[in-house]
């Protein structure tokens, strides 16, 4: 049904820089907060430190790499980097509405165990950020057209950073 769909319609990429990713990443993981101080996450009667700022995130095909640099007093204030990887998808593989997340099997100091889903959370969210900017971006390029039948193909990752394809809601 997708692919007749895509044949009727007409389509739009847009593509969203790694840099503008990684921001919406640092917001959400700072919950939003400005500056450069570490900011407080508390769950389940503990504490952690995440330098949001200083989250790194990279692109790949296919991959989002995220590195959280956290501390707290299990870890004996000692700022540890936690990793999450996210599998978004490929261009040439078929794009998607779906990812996959993992986390890195590695925990000596057990950071991971009790934030993994916290980042993983944070970092969905700023990448669906980034398919709401794309989303944006393509509604200036259209005007009305984007929004009257249209919708959301799917998006994918590469070096560069994010691609997102919407139907533009005209026939070919």
């Amino acid at each position: 049904m997708m692919g007749a769909l895509g044949e009727l319609m007409g389509r739009i990429r847009v593509a969203v820089s790694a840099d503008e990713v990684r921001e919406r990443v640092q917001y959400r993981m700072a919950g939003g907060a400005k500056g450069k101080m570490p900011v407080a996450w508390q769950a389940a009667g503990s504490e952690v430190l995440v330098w949001a700022r200083k989250t790194a995130v990279q692109f790949a095909d296919g991959w989002l790499l995220v590195k959280v640099p956290m501390s707290a007093r299990e870890t004996g204030r000692r700022t540890h980097v936690v990793s999450v990887a996210f599998f978004v998808g490929r261009e040439q593989g078929g794009m998607g509405m779906r990812a996959t997340t993992t986390l890195d099997t590695a925990d000596p100091t057990g950071l991971l165990s009790l934030w993994g889903e916290h980042i993983q959370a944070a970092t969905w969210d700023g990448l669906l950020d980034g398919v709401e900017i794309a989303a944006k971006t393509a509604r200036r390029r259209l005007g009305n057209q984007a929004t009257k039948g249209g919708g959301l193909v799917g998006f994918a990752a590469n070096a560069e950073g994010l691609t997102v394809e919407f139907f533009t809601g005209e026939e070919r």
